[in-house]
């Protein structure tokens, strides 16, 4: 008993410092198709916050709520003019769940075409891994399918400047996972973004996420997971970013999800983001 008693807190101490070695802050997986410079490291971290009233077929109980809470911290390292790799560390507590390690996972991208420079349009591929421990796969506030999830995705973009600066960007962007276990989903998001003054971006969104599972009712108090759920999700959103002169930006972002289906509904959420590049 004193044993375990000591390795869990040996785990929840490493946990702890490793999430407190990045500065206090998050975000997800990069998903833009322009790029960083060469070897200009982006560092930062996240504070999530989102509730649900309900699960949109859900039984047992046929009414669940969650109020949950999730950080984490990530660094993007852009180690040629056209390839970035990033990691990602998140924490979480849910109403079902107590604050603990979420997952982690690992970002490579590869920037195929470059607007900036003079291609006609940006666009780049990528493949991520994400693992989610065992204790979450039980929690339907957890949108994951399973311990190892892994994505092929691509983004294609295009900017229009004034004056050498960008004032529009429009993306769209396009993933299809697998897990180890179960069905395959798809991921989409569509991004206008419009920038003022060079201090402020404002950028209006929607992402939807679609499992191609052949089961439609979502058993609450006996979840294994999303693996086998044909569930699907459409959430829109705005987001403000304040860009600092030299100390990096601070992101602000509400989204609210309009449609559910076998999946959490009436979703609101709330992010705080801070980013602050360096470079060598």
């Amino acid at each position: 008993m004193t044993l375990n008693l000591i390795k869990e807190f040996c785990k929840k101490t490493f946990l702890c410092s490793l999430f407190l070695s990045f500065p206090l802050t998050l975000k997800a997986l990069e998903i833009s198709p322009w790029f960083y410079p060469p070897w200009e490291f982006h560092v930062g971290a996240e504070v999530k916050g989102n509730f649900f009233p309900n699960v949109n077929r859900g039984f047992n109980p046929i009414d669940y709520s969650s109020n949950n809470i999730l950080a984490g911290a990530y660094v993007l390292v852009p180690f040629s003019d056209n390839w970035e790799v990033e990691a990602e560390l998140q924490f979480e507590r849910t109403s079902k769940t107590p604050f603990d390690f979420q997952s982690v996972a690992l970002q490579v991208r590869n920037q195929i075409l470059n607007d900036v420079a003079s291609d006609w349009v940006s666009f780049s591929v990528g493949l991520n891994a994400r693992y989610v421990p065992d204790k979450w796969l039980v929690d339907v506030a957890i949108p994951y399918h399973n311990l190892a999830n892994f994505e092929l995705n691509a983004s294609l973009g295009k900017e229009f400047t004034s004056n050498f600066r960008w004032v529009y960007r429009t993306f769209v962007y396009f993933a299809v996972g697998q897990a180890n276990r179960g069905y395959p989903w798809l991921r989409g998001s569509i991004d206008l973004c419009r920038k003022v003054h060079n201090k402020s971006i404002f950028t209006l969104f929607s992402r939807g996420y679609f499992g191609l599972g052949n089961q439609e009712g979502v058993n609450v108090d006996n979840f294994k997971s999303y693996a086998r759920i044909k569930h699907q999700s459409v959430d829109v959103g705005l987001e403000y970013t304040y860009l600092f002169d030299i100390w990096g930006s601070l992101t602000l972002e509400y989204a609210y999800r309009v449609y559910a289906r076998s999946f959490p509904e009436r979703v609101n959420f709330f992010k705080v983001a801070y980013d602050i590049p360096f470079g060598f």
